[in-house]
């Protein structure tokens, strides 16, 4: 029982699909090429993204965040995917909050219902003497997606008053960030120009400090009835977030992210989900599946991605998906595709042309 637990655990945290989406559209605004890193990272982020209502895993993301801190060293990944024009990123959630009128009421919803965006973190507010804490905590322990994903989730909070009448640097004080500064402190007056007021790192929580007063001032007209029926959809989400993803597609995504890494051992997939080999085979055998399969699966989404590479070798590419050499990387191709590996890639420089 508490092997079948520890499954749960190490693979239940998740991401709507379309927060990836809108990190793209921003990620290309700024020069980054989004189909190359799809390659690099041996996933199709474009495709995994485009279903308003799928769920990406959070350890995926960790990787795809490492990736794209070599592929392009920006400073301000977070802040740059925080710069979101469309709401619908953010699901029903994001239109919840725009039908609230005041602050308290912006994060009284996304306390109640974050759960249908993500599970990344968690939303507190804590009172002090004339001002207010509004605090994110992020979940994931890895420091780089931990310091980017704050910055994106304090970033994309400016939407909450985008249209009040108030300025920014009357509703917000301070924002404070637990990692610490950028080592280029020009960056400074990045930071600072973004949310319109100083800019503290190295504090002892992420959050924006809002004077008392402002958590009441009346942002913008509020949308009762519409307010309601969002309620209530809202509460229905909720409810069916609570569902876990089948234990194959939970074993499925973690075995992603070690093939990412290089290393598909089942025995060392057993280990990070903190369960036996034996046991895990088992666990795959009552969900109808294997270990073989579901690396066969990974491996035939991976190759036509990585395929698509020019620049990429076919030795390279065999080392990417496990294989010792390309010999066997070309046989296995074949048995399910039909084809060579290189005869597969003219295929797609025939298309295109």
């Amino acid at each position: 029982m508490l092997a079948d637990v520890a499954i749960v655990q190490q693979s239940e945290d998740y991401v709507l699909a379309s927060i990836l989406e809108q990190c793209l559209a921003n990620w290309r605004k700024h020069g980054i090429n989004t189909d190359a890193l799809s390659q690099l990272v041996g996933f199709d982020l474009a495709e995994a993204a485009a279903n308003p209502e799928g769920w990406i895993n959070i350890k995926l993301l960790e990787q795809m965040v490492q990736q794209i801190a070599l592929f392009t060293p920006d400073p301000l990944l977070g802040l740059h995917a925080a710069s979101m024009e469309d709401m619908g990123g953010f699901g029903v959630l994001g239109y919840l909050e725009q039908t609230c009128g005041t602050l308290q009421e912006i994060y009284d919803a996304t306390m109640r219902y974050e759960r249908l965006v993500s599970d990344i973190g968690t939303t507190t507010l804590r009172h002090e003497p004339g001002v207010v804490f509004c605090i994110w905590h992020c979940k994931t322990e890895d420091p780089l997606f931990r310091r980017h994903a704050t910055e994106f989730i304090l970033g994309c909070w400016v939407r909450h008053i985008r249209f009040a009448k108030l300025p920014l640097s009357q509703i917000l004080k301070e924002v404070h960030f637990s990692h610490p500064a950028p080592s280029n402190p020009a960056l400074q007056a990045d930071y600072e120009n973004y949310f319109g007021c100083p800019v503290r790192f190295d504090q002892p929580e992420s959050a924006w400090v809002v004077p008392i007063e402002m958590m009441t001032a009346q942002l913008r007209l509020p949308s009762p009835s519409l307010q309601l029926t969002l309620e209530r959809h809202a509460r229905l989400l909720l409810s069916e977030r609570t569902k876990k993803p089948s234990l194959r597609e939970r074993i499925k995504a973690q075995l992603r992210v070690l093939l990412m890494q290089g290393n598909i051992s089942r025995d060392y997939l057993a280990s990070e989900l903190g369960v036996s080999s034996r046991h895990l085979h088992r666990q795959l055998q009552k969900a109808g599946s294997s270990y073989s399969q579901l690396v066969s699966e990974l491996r035939i989404e991976m190759a036509k991605i990585l395929l698509q590479d020019p620049l990429l070798s076919i030795e390279a590419i065999a080392q990417r998906l496990g294989f010792s050499e390309s010999t066997p990387f070309i046989r296995w191709f074949r048995q399910h595709f039909g084809s060579t590996p290189r005869q597969y890639r003219q295929q797609l420089k025939d298309q295109d042309q």
